[in-house]
C-alpha cells in the first residue's frame, strides 16, 4: 500500500513539475504521416502442394498523436491507420496438376501504441506495446486462380524507436514495429477444398513527420 501511494505520489508530482514549466506543454495533441517498409516472412512456406513466397512493398500510415509530459519521462498515445503491401506467389508443386498463384495483397489495420520514453535535449527515446486491429484486405490477381486470405482480427506487438523534435512542434521518428506472436493466416486458393495455415513473422519500419499543435 505504502509503495502504491509513494508511486502515486511521484507520478503527479512529477506532472505538476512539468506544467511548471513555462515551455513545456503537459497535454500536446497532434498529426503524423509517413512511409512503412513491410518485411513480411513465411515461416515454413510449404503447404500442402504449393511452395509460397513473397515479395514486398513500400505501404504507409496516418494518424493522431499526443503526448502527456512529465518531469522525467512522457508517455505518448496514437491511433494510427496503416496499409502495407506485398505481392504472394504460391508454385505448385507434386504432380503439376494444379495451378500456380499470384496476387498482390494490401494488409489495412488500425494500430494503438501506447509508447513510454525519456527526453535528452531533443531527442526523444520510445518504446511500448501496440494493439492492432486488422480491417479487411484487398487482393488484386495477377493470375487465373485468386487466393484469398484470412489474417488474425486482432494482435499484440511493440514498437521501439527515436525521434526529433524541431522548435517543439514538427516531429521525426523513426521507428521498428515487432511481433510478440507469429500471426496465422489462412490461405484459400479456388478450386481448393481446404485452406493452406501460414504463418508469418512482419517486420516493418515506419518514417513519419508529424506536427504537434
Amino acid at each position: 500500500m505504502i509503495k502504491k501511494i509513494a508511486f502515486i505520489s511521484l507520478f503527479l508530482f512529477s506532472g505538476l513539475l512539468a506544467g511548471a514549466q513555462g515551455r513545456i506543454k503537459l497535454v500536446q495533441f497532434g498529426l503524423k504521416a509517413g512511409v512503412n517498409t513491410q518485411g513480411t516472412e513465411l515461416i515454413r512456406p510449404n503447404a500442402d502442394n504449393y511452395a509460397f513466397s513473397t515479395e514486398n512493398r513500400t505501404g504507409f500510415h496516418i494518424g493522431l498523436q499526443s503526448r502527456v509530459n512529465l518531469a522525467l519521462f512522457h508517455i505518448q498515445p496514437e491511433i494510427v491507420y496503416s496499409m502495407n503491401k506485398y505481392k504472394l506467389a504460391g508454385d505448385a508443386i507434386g504432380d503439376g496438376t494444379l495451378p500456380d498463384t499470384r496476387a498482390k495483397i494490401r494488409v489495412n489495420t488500425w494500430d494503438f501504441p501506447i509508447l513510454f520514453g525519456v527526453k535528452a535535449l531533443f531527442i526523444r527515446l520510445q518504446a511500448g506495446p501496440v494493439f492492432n486491429l486488422s480491417t479487411y484486405n484487398t487482393i488484386v490477381p495477377e493470375s487465373q486462380n485468386v487466393p484469398h486470405i484470412v489474417y488474425s482480427r486482432s494482435s499484440v506487438s511493440y514498437m521501439l524507436g527515436i525521434g526529433v523534435d524541431i522548435i517543439g512542434k514538427v516531429t521525426l521518428d523513426v521507428r521498428y514495429h515487432g511481433q510478440f506472436k507469429r500471426p496465422v493466416q489462412n490461405i484459400y486458393i479456388e478450386g481448393m477444398d481446404q485452406g493452406r495455415e501460414i504463418r508469418t513473422r512482419t517486420r516493418n519500419w515506419l518514417f513519419s513527420l508529424g506536427y504537434m499543435f
